[in-house]
């Protein structure tokens, strides 16, 4: 099981977004994160994950 949250700028102290993880993995192993950039998507896209979730017709930036 792993744990996850992201406080947005305008939430946090610092006024910096924070992402936070916590995960069943070994000891310094990697985990890769990626940024995806805000995008369009057709109104019956989603994106596939553990769950899934549809997209809204115009997104936020995402990680994944």
């Amino acid at each position: 099981m792993c744990d996850s949250f992201v406080a947005l700028p305008h939430r946090a102290a610092a006024g910096a977004m924070l992402f936070a993880k916590n995960s069943d993995r070994e000891r310094n192993e990697a985990q890769a994160l990626e940024f995806k950039p805000a995008a369009e998507h057709d109104a019956d896209a989603s994106l596939l994950s553990a769950a899934t979730s549809p997209f809204r017709k115009h997104g936020a930036p995402m990680r994944a």
